[in-house]
């Protein structure tokens, strides 16, 4: 079983670059995932829309490609130190920390524990090389222990089998590819705006197998 985190996306309606991955790697992985949230009063993970917390297993995997640390999750670090299942998350970049200076403060001061606990998932998929070399140094730099394989999406090969592409904003010129393989649970998803080319796309891959 594949649990989707919906903790922030479930709620936020902006397209932000990052909410419109989250929203194309949950739409391609379908039935296959189901979405789930976490609860900081209960301290556990919420099927979507109810209130009763999922039994996780140790053959299940988690994943993310939302932001969060201990004040926004109370709670989270005893999850991540009790690991029922496995944990996977995609990592979109160290602007917070590169580039302090036009972040949100709120952003600048949650990004070192969120990286802090990444390196306590399984795996983590970066959307790109750059942004694998960046986590790769922050953590030789925090110090803390890693428990993660990290990979960047490019070097991944999903043997993919199906190719879509669909608008996902009514009003913008905003599309969206989605690539995935029968084989494995795997997907490609990559969004962009006509108005700013290639440089103005957001990809991530994901695989997660038994």
């Amino acid at each position: 079983m594949i649990y989707f985190d919906v903790t922030k996306s479930g709620l936020v309606r902006h397209q932000s670059g990052l909410m419109r991955v989250n929203a194309r790697l949950r739409e391609e992985l379908g039935p296959r995932a189901t979405p789930v949230r976490w609860d900081a009063r209960q301290g556990a993970w919420l099927a979507a829309g109810a209130r009763v917390p999922v039994t996780l297993s140790p053959n299940d995997w988690l994943f993310t490609a939302e932001l969060f640390c201990e004040q926004e999750r109370p709670g989270f670090w005893r999850f991540l130190r009790a690991r029922p299942c496995r944990l996977a998350a995609m990592f979109a970049d160290a602007i917070p920390l590169r580039y302090p200076q036009i972040t949100w403060p709120q952003s600048v001061a949650r990004h070192p524990e969120y990286l802090q606990m990444l390196a306590a998932f399984d795996h983590v998929w970066a959307i790109s090389e750059a942004s694998r070399r960046d986590l790769v140094e922050i953590w030789r730099w925090q110090g803390g222990a890693v428990r993660a394989a990290v990979d960047a999406w490019g070097r991944i090969s999903t043997g993919s089998h199906g190719r879509r592409r669909r608008r996902i904003h009514p009003r913008r010129n905003c599309y969206a590819w989605g690539f995935w393989s029968r084989a494995r649970t795997s997907c490609f998803c990559s969004t962009y705006a006509r108005r700013s080319g290639p440089r103005g796309s957001n990809s991530s891959c994901m695989w997660l197998g038994g």
